[in-house]
């Protein structure tokens, strides 16, 4: 009972919990048993979740899960990540072309909040620079130098750098970091062969 009892305080406050609901953290907790997993990696949704997994799994005899939570961002739509599509979410295993298509048609509205291309450039792209002063294209000048993500944002501000010259910067770095792993999956196939792209 102690696992049931677990598993009802995995549930956000203020919501009816369904048998559903208890019996879904229960399983993503014997899920980390079954693929041999020892660290559990997912959004701030999931934390109460894997929460569980971390008390639980040691009094059945398995090692304590280390639980990596981030937030779980948006895909090229400003959509949540949990509602996209392959046509709509960059992966790590993308081409070079498909990585341009995708970012090319990413929503970029003018403010900085609820912007999936600055929310892409700031996960996904600065965690990867090193310091110093980076690289960017101008609207005016052709290019520029910044030497933090607060100061391409002020830029992006001033319209100074616009949608266009952050795409392709966003471009640029990112197939830096996912080339390596391309070269990897070109080599092993088998890694991703059984992924349906038009269907996940």
């Amino acid at each position: 009972m102690t696992g049931i009892k677990d598993a009802v305080k995995a549930i956000p406050v203020n919501e009816t919990p369904l048998n559903s609901d208890i019996i879904q953290p229960l399983m993503q907790s014997i899920d980390l048993i079954f693929t041999g997993a020892n660290i559990a990696y997912g959004n701030t949704g999931q934390l109460r979740v894997y929460s569980l997994a971390k008390k639980l799994l040691p009094k059945l005899g398995y090692s304590k899960p280390v639980i990596l939570i981030s937030n779980l961002g948006h895909d090229i739509m400003s959509k949540d990540l949990n509602v996209s599509s392959s046509k709509t979410r960059i992966s790590i295993h993308e081409s070079k072309d498909s990585l341009t298509s995708k970012i090319n048609k990413m929503f970029a509205p003018k403010q900085i909040s609820n912007n999936p291309l600055i929310e892409l450039c700031k996960f996904s792209v600065w965690p990867w620079l090193k310091e110093g002063d980076i690289e960017i294209p101008h609207r005016f000048s052709g290019v520029t130098y910044v030497s933090s993500f607060d100061d391409m944002c002020e830029l992006y501000k001033r319209d100074e750098i616009g949608p266009k010259e952050l795409k392709e910067f966003a471009i640029i770095q990112i197939w830096h970091c996912l080339n390596n792993y391309q070269k990897y999956f070109e080599v092993n196939p088998e890694l991703v062969s059984w992924i349906k792209f038009d269907k996940i």
